[in-house]
């Protein structure tokens, strides 16, 4: 015996070297291989979400997967997805609850952060790390490692992978941490980047937010952000009924039912349309919780258990694990023989970490009322007693059944006298609203047509008076000028009398010869006439413009203004510069033309007689609908009130506005004036 012993105890050494040869050289095989495969990094993402799910088992092929590139990321110091192996460790240690582990597993890959230089992985790990540490029961590690990682430093980069996994975390912590506040200024932030990325992007966000809300026991803002995504367009139909579903899901949990019913009619329509063994799971418990509101218990039943055949078939999910609970719970009182069946199944499953989920709450919620259920105290009393309980139960309820239909066909016949009492006033109601909605509608139109009446009156009026204001106003302006042509005749008048009359008899004198002495006249007499003469000559012809200028019949109204301004240079004493720009003399009035040629006529005599100039200037430029005069000259400028309202530019002024213009007068002392004539054409 004691040989035999030896024996086993030698071979069962062996063999276990032999396992642990066979074990470090398949290793160093795979390693080999691992080196020379490009897709390290999605081997490591693949293995990290199989890890993160809820109800994952742990396999050997995953074990030996993860040694694999344990060896790989020590070999090559690849410190990134060294971290990434150390969480997941530390994931696994948490869904086995050996909470010591997985602290142990977070401060290794906290170690080797310092030696990441990207920064956004940096972010990203430090998010994970802070969930890990939180859910080990290390808050105050947790929460500076959450702090590090804010969204307002260097996670501010676009929309990708990895960042959307960095706010995920950061959304786990901070919902296990039950900090509402840094989880809604996690999501402004994180949804108006997505928004601006596009709807999928937008859609990814607020469904991790919802599921994080909820975690945090805000059931509400979990409907709310859900709800956000219905205006917006540009979603998937397998999204929008996950969408639907969820809605519908949130919306019992927070006791929202006002669109209930509108969000189950848009989720059936879509059931046809889209299939998929998650998205039909968690429709199915859309419609199981939507049934189960409505007291349907039946149809509730029904897709519950179709939730649970899915369960058998493919294993647990959180669907079907909700499902599960919520079918046992409607058993606790109708079958609790079914319910037990199925809170031990529940048990085998919900374990370790999943009790702390939301779903656990769920289940140990419903077990309890399970429990208080199995010790009703009627289910103790004896056969007899509950048969006369029986029979004066049933006589009660036909007692209750006559009184009720009497008391009902009573109150069916005052409900209808008093409809028929409501119509009846409500009619009467109605013809009186249409009286004083016809009467409103005649005062008002006898208003608008009174104020109509009344604004074309006044209107007539305002015309009226204009247009006699216009009258009066040409009127005076009419008779102003025919003062001023009379006052002119007067001038011409004179002139003839004093000076033509005067000259030609003195030079009659010179050239008759002495009667007395009857002799000839000599040359001094006939030089003296002669240039008498010329200056009778001069003056005639002076007269003869101001009654008329001929150069303005034959030349047109620039050349007859430019003759004016050749006759001053001629003088040497005034320079005098003209620009005419667009004008067209044939396009003017005859009238016009001859009192825009005496505004510049007077304008020139001002300038000769009373401001000393020694350059000036004249712009004349018609353009559409008017024409405009601008003068200047550098002379001494009008210096007195007299000379502003003299008779030379009141005359100016009245010829103005005769046409529907204006004279504008601009003077400086010892500056120069200048001004403008603006005429209507």
């Amino acid at each position: 015996m004691l040989l035999l012993g030896n024996l086993h105890y030698i071979l069962t050494h062996l063999m276990r070297r032999l396992q642990l040869f066979l074990l470090f050289s398949l290793g160093v095989c795979i390693n080999c291989i691992a080196q020379l495969t490009p897709h390290t990094q999605q081997r490591i993402d693949s293995l990290f979400s199989i890890a993160h799910e809820p109800f994952f088992k742990q396999t050997r092929q995953f074990n030996i997967s993860l040694l694999w590139i344990e060896q790989l990321a020590v070999q090559d110091k690849q410190f990134a997805m060294l971290a990434k192996v150390y969480i997941i460790k530390a994931e696994l240690n948490l869904h086995a609850a050996d909470t010591i582990a997985a602290i142990t597993e977070i401060n290794k890959a906290v170690g080797l952060l310092s030696y990441i230089d990207n920064e956004s992985t940096v972010s990203n790990s430090q998010a994970l790390l802070a969930a890990l540490y939180i859910r080990a029961g290390n808050k105050n590690r947790g929460t500076n490692l959450l702090r590090q990682s804010a969204l307002g430093g260097r996670d501010r980069v676009t929309f990708s992978d990895e960042w959307l996994s960095t706010i995920h975390a950061r959304a786990q912590a901070n919902a296990l941490l039950n900090d509402n506040k840094a989880l809604q200024l996690d999501y402004n932030g994180a949804a108006n980047m997505a928004r601006k990325a596009g709807a999928q992007p937008l859609y990814r966000v607020n469904n991790l937010f919802a599921e994080s809300f909820l975690q945090a026991g805000d059931t509400n803002k979990a409907f709310e952000v859900l709800d956000a995504l219905i205006s917006d367009t540009g979603f998937t139909a397998a999204q929008t009924k996950q969408l639907y579903s969820r809605l519908i899901i949130y919306s019992v949990k927070a006791g929202r039912f006002g669109k209930l019913t509108e969000y189950y009619s848009r989720l059936k329509k879509l059931n046809n349309m889209v299939t998929g063994k998650e998205l039909q799971n968690e429709s199915l418990l859309a419609t199981g919780l939507y049934k189960e509101y409505l007291g349907i218990n039946k149809d509730a039943e029904a897709a519950y258990i179709q939730l649970v055949t899915d369960y058998e078939q493919h294993g647990p999910t959180q669907t079907n694990i909700e499902g599960m609970i919520r079918l046992a719970n409607l058993y606790v009182k109708t079958a609790p023989y079914r319910a037990s069946y199925y809170f031990d199944l529940l048990k085998k499953e919900l374990t370790g970490g999943l009790l702390q989920t939301p779903t656990g709450k769920l289940y140990r919620q419903t077990l309890a009322a399970y429990k208080s259920g199995n010790t009703s105290p009627l289910i103790k009393q004896d056969t007899a007693y509950q048969n006369r309980l029986s029979v004066a139960t049933r006589e009660l309820e036909y007692q209750y059944q006559v009184l009720k239909e009497k008391q009902d066909n009573a109150l069916l016949k005052q409900r209808q006298q008093l409809q028929a009492i409501i119509h009846a006033k409500q009619r009467q109601q109605y013809v009186l609203y249409i009286l004083i909605l016809a009467l409103i509608i005649v005062v008002t139109a006898g208003i608008i047509l009174l104020m109509n009446w009344r604004r074309k009156q006044a209107r007539k009026t305002h015309e009226a008076e204009k247009l006699r204001l216009e009258h009066e106003h040409k009127a005076i302006l009419a008779k102003a000028l025919t003062k001023a042509q009379e006052e002119e005749r007067a001038a011409i008048a004179e002139t003839l009398h004093s000076e033509v009359a005067a000259m030609l008899a003195v030079a009659r004198l010179n050239l008759s010869a002495d009667e007395r002495q009857a002799t000839p006249a000599n040359g001094k007499q006939i030089r003296v006439a002669a240039d008498i003469l010329a200056r009778l000559t001069q003056t005639i012809r002076d007269m003869s413009h101001r009654l008329m200028p001929l150069g303005l019949k034959q030349m047109g109204l620039e050349a007859a203004i430019n003759e004016i301004a050749k006759e001053i240079n001629q003088t040497g004493m005034v320079g005098v510069e003209t620009l005419f720009v667009n004008v067209n003399s044939a396009a003017l009035p005859d009238d016009m033309q001859i009192n825009i040629y005496r505004m510049v006529q007077e304008l020139f005599q001002n300038m000769l007689k009373h401001a000393h100039a020694r350059h000036a200037f004249l712009q004349v430029a018609q353009h559409t609908d008017s024409l405009n005069i601008i003068f200047e000259d550098d002379g001494v400028g009008v210096i007195s009130e007299e000379k502003l309202t003299g008779a030379g530019l009141v005359m100016m002024r009245k010829r103005a506005e005769y046409y529907g213009g204006s004279l504008t007068i601009d003077t400086r002392n010892g500056g120069g004036s200048t001004f403008v004539i603006d005429l209507k054409i």
